[in-house]
């Protein structure tokens, strides 16, 4: 959920188009996962990237970024009602402003994603155990 506070998206959300945003911050990921990718195979310095990344089973750093920033976009989009977030994320995603932008609106309108479009996820209750007079425990049976 942090790379959505510091990282632009990389693609646009219904195209393969490159958007301006963190290509430089990509970049010295990508040098930082390739030399994690040359300590994990073992391989020689010149070995192509892509070959590492299918040997050490990491996925290109672009599309783990964008990866992460489609995740935080939906599970804050798909919060309920109740939520303190849900009013912003609402809010965020229907107006786009022309100048300065947060966070939530590049990653909302970068990605194209509509709130309203999407299901609210609820959460089910926790089992208290350390409050014996819960009601969740005084449902189960005695054993």
């Amino acid at each position: 959920m942090t790379a959505s506070v510091w990282i632009k998206p990389l693609i646009s959300g219904d195209s393969n188009t490159p958007l301006r945003g963190s290509q430089g911050v990509t970049r010295k990921m990508m040098q930082a996962q390739r030399t994690a990718a040359l300590v994990i195979t073992g391989a020689m310095k010149m070995s192509p990237t892509d070959s590492l990344e299918i040997h050490a089973n990491l996925l290109p750093m672009p599309l783990l970024l964008q990866h992460l920033l489609h995740n935080a976009a939906l599970r804050l989009a798909s919060r309920p009602q109740s939520h303190p977030l849900h009013a912003i994320v609402k809010c965020v995603a229907k107006h786009n402003v022309k100048c300065h932008k947060t966070a939530l609106h590049h990653l909302f309108h970068g990605l194209r994603i509509n709130p309203e479009k999407l299901e609210t996820t609820v959460t089910p209750k926790t089992l208290s155990i350390t409050n014996p007079n819960s009601s969740a425990l005084r449902a189960l049976p005695n054993t």
